[in-house]
């Protein structure tokens, strides 16, 4: 006959997964325990409910359970906010004793589980090299996971139908994390910098109003698909980066016109309204194609494009696009540098006649390149 068992559950699952960087993407690992994957290690609450509805033999007893587990606490440096994890279990029991008919002893099973696990991560971030001056932004991450796996294990009986339960047991599976889109980006351009920027205009008596890319629709763009690694098994998925589609200069151009200075964060959001982050000299250059711009000024910590990165004297005063196109071939532009070659490259394509990149460390570089 049946038998219907209620458990509660401790699960131990023995790790022999290093523990991988936290961060979004998805992954296919060796499931030792699933929850502790990446270093989370997670603690959590585990029920169990268990029949029998196979009629057992005079030698074994074979059981289905139901789990359902909640995480609580890491023993990491992750906070974990909350989830949910179920999955069902088919166990196979040797009988002690020919009249045994309880889910109890040594037994093996094989199953399937997974869920949703929201976990944050503190980050610090310094306002400048100098001041020694830093916030601490919070990461926020969902995590979707699902596995199979077998077990080992034993369990006794705590009373009529109240049983503790140990395993172990490894298998695969299947992980996907993704970060809360642009928390951080959002606070940091829109919250700090445009502030900064507009607080030292009031100080030179300088009209000015912060915008984004979002305000009035004032970019508009689309979230980077994934790509694929040229020569590698391997996806690239670049999370909450958009790609311009349009921009609407007739926004700034009212500003302009009313003698009033934009000062412009390089986020935008998709038609549905998602937070996208785009590389501030794409907008840049975009927006002076879009304006009909005469001149296009990117300032950088660099004294400008250097024949050898690693040599301030090799300052190039003039280049074309088929010597930006060779310097970006042999290697000599840095990575700071190659989103500025390509954004140069768009905007002369794009009809601006000239672009000038000085560097904000040199005093008046801006009077002396105009």
């Amino acid at each position: 006959m049946k038998k219907l068992i209620i458990c509660i559950a401790t699960l131990f699952l023995i790790s022999g997964v290093k523990a991988q960087e936290i961060g979004p993407g998805s992954y296919k690992i060796l499931k030792m325990d699933a929850l502790n994957f990446m270093g989370l290690g997670i603690q959590k609450f585990h029920l169990g409910y268990e029949f029998s509805p196979i009629v057992e033999s005079p030698k074994n007893l074979t059981t289905v359970q139901l789990d359902l587990s909640a995480p609580f606490n890491s023993m990491n440096f992750i906070d974990i906010n909350g989830g949910v994890e179920a999955g069902i279990q088919l166990r196979f029991y040797k009988k002690w004793k020919r009249e045994q008919n309880d889910a109890e002893g040594i037994y093996f099973g094989v199953g399937l589980d997974g869920g949703w696990t929201s976990f944050s991560e503190d980050e610090e971030y310094w306002l400048d090299g100098n001041s020694g001056v830093s916030r601490t932004y919070t990461h926020q991450y969902d995590r979707i996971r699902n596995g199979i796996y077998g077990t080992i294990g034993s369990q006794a009986k705590l009373g009529q139908k109240l049983y503790f339960d140990v395993q172990v047991g490894m298998g695969w599976s299947n992980v996907n994390v993704k970060q809360r889109p642009l928390e951080i980006a959002s606070m940091v351009l829109n919250g700090q910098i445009n502030t900064r920027i507009l607080a030292a205009c009031r100080d030179l008596d300088v009209p000015a109003v912060g915008i984004s890319g979002v305000d009035a629709g004032f970019i508009k763009a689309h979230k980077r698909p994934p790509v694929v690694v040229e020569g590698e098994d391997q996806t690239v998925d670049y999370g909450y980066v958009g790609d311009i589609d349009d921009v609407e200069a007739e926004i700034v151009m009212k500003q302009l016109d009313g003698g009033i200075m934009p000062v412009i964060s390089p986020l935008s959001a998709d038609a549905s309204g998602t937070l996208l982050n785009i590389n501030a000299d794409t907008v840049a250059s975009a927006l002076a194609v879009a304006l009909g711009a005469e001149k296009l000024i990117l300032a950088t910590g660099a004294p400008g494009i250097l024949e050898n990165a690693d040599d301030p004297r090799s300052l190039i005063s003039y280049v074309d696009l088929a010597g930006l196109r060779r310097l970006r071939e042999q290697g000599r532009l840095t990575t700071g540098m190659l989103p500025k070659a390509a954004a140069i490259e768009a905007a002369i394509r794009g009809g601006v006649p000239r672009v000038h990149v000085i560097s904000h460390k040199l005093q008046d570089s801006l009077l002396l390149e105009v």
